[in-house]
Order: C-alpha cells, then structure tokens, then sequence
C-alpha cells in the first residue's frame, strides 16, 4: 500500500539521531583512510591534529544545522533549509548537491565492503562490484519493511560499532609494551620528509569526509517525535561521540603500527590486531569490518532517499519519488537512490568517490551557512526552538573555513573538484526539465 505526502510517521527519538549519525558515520572512514592520511602526513602529533581539526569543522557546522533544522522540522535535510533562504533553484541545486553526495557514499561504501569481504575470502577477489550489489539489494528490501525496521538496525549496529571500536583501542594499549619494541625500530626507518599545504588539505578531505554522517538527524525532522529538541541534541552530540572515538583509534593505531606499515596499510585495524595477536586476528578484524559496513549502508539507505523524497514533495523531481508505504518507507526515492548507487559502484573506485563525497559536502556545507546568516536578516521573528551558539560570529567563521577547505582542495585534487562542479553544473538543465514537469502536472488539462 503506497501513501501520498505527508504519511511519514512521527516515530523517531534523539536515539535514532544519534544511532543514525554514529551508525552510519562510524566505520570506513576510520578503518580504510587512516593509512593514506598517514601517507600524506606521516608525523604522529600532524595526523592527530588533523582528526581534531576535522572534528571542530564539523562541531561548527553542526551548531548551524541545528539551528536550521530545529526551525524548520522537514525531512529532506539541507534542501529543505536551502530553499527557504535562496529559493527553488539555491535549493534545487543544494538539494541535487547533497543527494549526490550522499549517493555516491552509498556507492562507495559497499565498494569498500566488497573489498573487505574479499580479503577474508581471496577466491572472491575482482567481485567486489558484485558483493556490494548483494549489499545493497538486501539492504533495500530491509527499507521496504519500514522506518522502524530500519531504525532498529540502526540504534543495534551503532552501540555494537561503539563497543567495538572502545574494546579495540583498550586491547591495543594493554598490548602495547611488547608491540612497541619491535614497532620501534621500523618506525625510525621512515623519513621526516616537510609537509606541504596541498598535503594538509588532502589529509583533511579525507578526514572530513570521515566525519560524514554527523548530520543524519537533520534527515529526518518531521518523523522525529520532537524535532526541536531532538534533532539539535542529536547532532551535536553525534560529533562529538565520533570526535572521541576516531582520536581514540587513531592513537591505538600510533601506539602499536610502526609509520612505515601504519602508512601502507589499507586497513590499519587488521594490521594492528595482527601485530599485538598474530594468528586469526587479521580476519577477526576483517570479518567485524563487514559488519560495520552492512550497517553504514543500512543508514545511507535510509538518509539519501530523504532528499530525493523533499525534491520530488516540491514536483522538482518525478511525482512517483512522493510515494511513502505503510511502514514509512519513502519507496520510490529508495529505489531510484539505490539503483544510482549501484550504477556508481560498477564505474567507479574508492579513493575517488570518496574525494568526491567531501568535496560536495563542503559546498552543502557553505550554502548552510550563508542561508542561516539571510534567514536570520530576512527573517528575525521567526520561532527559533536552538539558537547557533556564537552566531553570526561563529556561522562566518565556519563559512569562511569551508571557502578555504574548497579551495585547498580544488588545489590538492583539482580533477575532482572538476567533477565535483560538472555534476553541480548539470543541477540548471535539471532544474529546468522538472519545473516544466511540475507546471505540467499542476495545469489544468484544456483538451
């Protein structure tokens, strides 16, 4: 059975804000990108600062969006704030900008979990487009079940994920004494070579892209049952949980890894599991990796189409992506997202799609910024459940530092950044062929 807009159901809770935000976020920027920011930083105090950097960004980010979102409680994340500063088209092209990135995460992600599946299993090695299209068509018929279907796998995956990852780093340091005497001598083989600015800006793409998913509450305003109070808590505190936890690892990885090894390694939690307990740990690690992933693509599964839906409720995209079930499901932004993410895995690599994701999140990013500064001008009486902390202060602060994180990285990757601003540019054409669609169906017929 199929409803019409407006059948979301009010049945989510700060914890699912946050299960959404850790279980989804929580997982392969931590264990896949450590070892190439390593690379590109290979100095213990430059690779800490960076994920504490990364970690402010999006403390200040949050502090905006939750402003944004408390005052407007839609699903549809930044499309729905944008719209209201800039109007259709700024919220059409944020709306396109935040959905594509959040498509091409949900690509990339299973990408990742088809190489983790075929480490454990070499024989499936070169399938990994397949593996994540396993993933993803599973993971689609759990949707269909429903919001509390998926919430639930949600809140589950996100304290196991947290538990995990707290037991990992605790395991480490008990380990550490004997680790570090054989890690001694390697780490002292790796040269202090100078690190440039282009090399910082790369290191912190990575890491912000890491911190993806800090703002899945914002997804979801009007299923949350108090949406002004819930989302901000869910936001903030989604940060800062993450903020903990990838500082944490990361000095798990320094205390055990020697800098030559913890630079090469694609996945430094199996390389140090395996330095501390020889053995089956390496596939111990591996096999929870995959795990993890299933419930980082759950949660993409259920935020993308999100934006999608808020496109297609304003006839900015096909009327069909309206249709919600009995369960909540927005079904028709479900299935288009998923079968894009499929199309984007079969095409593309990790490293990129990754670089691509950060890159349009930091322009999601800026136009959240610049609309909480109008929408405050333009309209200062409107009800306003969380004020930004520090605003307009700290709004031009993070504004200004995305500006700079977009040039650092259009200088450090300028071949993605060229996508990055083909796949906007293609937002005008779009715009146009769905507002002639939404006239159309709005005219009355004449014939």
């Amino acid at each position: 059975m199929v409803g019409a807009r407006g059948s979301l159901l009010r049945v989510l809770g700060v914890g699912f804000g946050i299960a959404v935000a850790v279980g989804g976020g929580v997982g392969v920027g931590i264990l896949r990108t450590p070892g190439a920011i390593a690379e590109a930083l290979p100095h213990p105090g430059l690779i800490l600062l960076v994920w504490v950097l990364g970690g402010a960004y999006a403390l200040l980010q949050a502090n905006n969006l939750s402003e944004l979102a408390a005052a407007h409680p839609r699903s549809g994340g930044p499309y729905v704030f944008a719209r209201r500063a800039f109007g259709p088209y700024g919220g059409f092209v944020v709306g396109w900008a935040d959905w594509l990135s959040l498509v091409v995460a949900t690509a990339y992600l299973p990408l990742a979990l088809g190489e983790f599946v075929a480490r454990l299993v070499p024989a499936w090695l070169g399938f990994e487009p397949l593996i994540a299209f396993l993933a993803l068509a599973t993971l689609l018929g759990v949707q269909m079940r429903g919001v509390k279907a998926g919430s639930r796998v949600q809140e589950v995956v996100a304290l196991l994920k947290a538990l995990a990852l707290l037991a990992f780093v605790a395991l480490c340091f008990v380990a550490a004494p004997a680790a570090r005497e054989v890690a001694a001598p390697a780490a002292a083989l790796v040269p202090q070579r100078p690190v440039t600015v282009l090399a910082f800006a790369g290191a912190l793409q990575l890491v912000i892209g890491a911190y993806g998913g800090w703002y899945a509450a914002a997804f979801f305003g009007e299923e949350q049952t108090d949406p002004g109070r819930a989302v901000p808590r869910a936001l903030l505190s989604s940060v800062l949980v993450m903020l903990v936890l990838y500082v944490s690892v990361n000095l798990a990885y320094l205390r055990i890894l020697p800098m030559g090894e913890f630079m090469a390694s694609k996945l430094p939690a199996a390389s140090a599991m395996q330095r501390v307990f020889g053995g089956a740990s390496d596939q111990v690690v591996t096999a929870l990796s995959v795990l993890l992933m299933i419930g980082i693509v759950n949660a993409l599964v259920m935020i993308a189409p999100r934006a999608l839906y808020a496109l297609a409720c304003d006839g900015l995209f096909v009327r069909q992506a309206v249709s919600v079930n009995t369960g909540g499901t927005p079904v028709g932004a479900t299935i288009v997202t998923v079968a894009v993410a499929v199309t984007l895995a079969a095409t593309g690599t990790f490293e990129r799609l990754f670089a691509l994701t950060a890159f349009l999140m930091i322009v999601v990013d800026a136009s959240n910024n610049v609309g909480l500064l109008l929408l405050r001008v333009r309209e200062p009486q409107m009800a306003r459940p969380y004020r930004a902390i520090g605003a307009p202060a700290t709004t031009i602060v993070s504004l200004c530092v995305a500006l700079a994180l977009l040039a650092g990285f259009t200088a450090s990757d300028p071949r993605t950044a060229a996508i990055g601003v083909a796949f906007i540019a293609c937002s005008y054409p779009l715009f146009r062929f769905a507002s002639r669609g939404a006239a159309a169906r709005t005219t009355p017929s004449t014939a």
